[in-house]
């Protein structure tokens, strides 16, 4: 089979795979003349100065952060809730754990989208 395959892309003739070469290398170096995307500004709108508006840009940067957080923190007790949901289904579990397991989740995300709030609001002063 690797046989056929190395036939297949093998080039008998060495001035043909020059021109081929050649070729190739004329057509890669055109130019692309596309302009590049205009950058957003922050949240905290433009500011005057460089040093602002890195400051601004590293404000929604946490903000950011806070939300993958809040998203781990979710997924984690999502994980949570569901292993013992497939307990309970195995006999290994039972309803009373997985209803405090869903209390203490809904808990944890909203305590971590509180803080996070409170964090962004924080940082915004």
């Amino acid at each position: 089979m690797f046989k056929k395959a190395k036939k297949l892309f093998q080039v008998k003739n060495n001035k043909m795979s020059i021109k081929l070469i050649l070729l190739s290398l004329a057509l890669w170096g055109q130019n692309a003349l596309a302009k590049m995307p205009k950058i957003d500004d922050p949240t905290q709108g433009k500011k005057s100065g460089f040093l602002a508006n890195m400051q601004a840009y590293i404000y929604d940067g946490f903000v950011f952060g806070g939300l993958i957080i809040v998203g781990g923190v979710f997924i984690v007790a999502a994980k949570n809730i569901i292993v013992e949901y497939n307990n309970i289904g195995e006999g290994k579990g039972s309803w009373a754990k997985l209803g405090t397991l869903v209390v203490i989740g809904i808990v944890l995300v909203v305590a971590c989208i509180w803080l996070a709030t409170l964090a962004a609001e924080t940082l915004q002063d």
